[in-house]
């Protein structure tokens, strides 16, 4: 269970939230928690929805920066925020070499109590053989992050894109 708090709605507030509460020994969730927060924070589409202020974009973005340097030390290697830092360079700055199947599978081997990356797996890679590790995350979804509406918005989109569909014309 997460002793930090809990993510509050409005931008602003939970920068501030992140910010009173980050330190060097911040745990991994935490850590990748503030990462993903920002990260969507300066998602154009979430930017434009909110009508977030420049200063809340700028604050998210330099986080951002400051957080992604953080989660490349070594003592991260294979846990949550070294998952996210390449995957965000990955889908955001479409840094193909970052981030591919082949590093989702070395997640799930090296840290196999880490099954965050079933959901990359599942999605991009079109694995099925990752389903039920992906809806055993989606299962652990239940804090009200941003980080974890990403991945249970990726997931659901996984499996209602994978449904059979009946044609909704038949001819004749």
């Amino acid at each position: 269970m997460r002793d930090w708090g809990t993510e509050p709605q409005d931008t602003d507030a939970a920068l501030a939230f992140y910010a009173a509460r980050m330190r060097d020994d911040a745990p991994d969730e935490f850590l990748a928690d503030y990462m993903t927060f920002c990260w969507q924070a300066c998602e154009p589409g979430r930017v434009a929805a909110l009508d977030l202020s420049d200063a809340a974009f700028t604050e998210a973005a330099d986080r951002l920066q400051d957080l992604l340097v953080a989660a490349s030390h070594e003592r991260y290697r294979w846990t949550a925020p070294d998952f996210w830092r390449r995957y965000i360079a990955w889908a955001d700055y479409g840094d193909e070499l970052s981030f591919d199947v082949a590093d989702g599978r070395a997640f799930l081997q090296h840290n196999p109590t880490y099954i965050e990356p079933s959901f990359y797996l599942f999605s991009a890679g079109g694995d099925g053989s990752m389903q039920s590790l992906a809806v055993k995350v989606l299962e652990q979804c239940e804090q009200p992050t941003l980080r974890n509406q990403y991945v249970r918005s990726v997931i659901e989109s996984t499996l209602n894109s994978r449904k059979p569909r009946r044609p909704v014309w038949q001819g004749c």
